[in-house]
């Protein structure tokens, strides 16, 4: 499911599964995706969204866990 994009950045945050992925849309096609994980195997993501800064992705998911990315690692 697609959650949201960072217009500021090219950066598309979106959940699938278990799994959040960050995608930078400017690349070329091929494999866009600039970061994979999985925070709790076996647990769907229920939710990604950028902050109002665009600098801070939220996750949320059936292991009842609110945890926040930075972009810049």
């Amino acid at each position: 499911m697609i959650n949201l994009a960072d217009p500021s950045m090219s950066l598309l945050a979106a959940s699938g599964g278990d799994t959040v992925k960050l995608f930078d849309v400017s690349m070329e096609p091929g494999d866009p995706c600039t970061l994979n994980y999985t925070p709790t195997p076996g647990c769907v993501v229920n939710s990604v969204k950028w902050n109002h800064t665009n600098l801070v992705v939220a996750s949320a998911g059936e292991d009842k866990k609110i945890l926040l990315w930075r972009k810049n690692g």
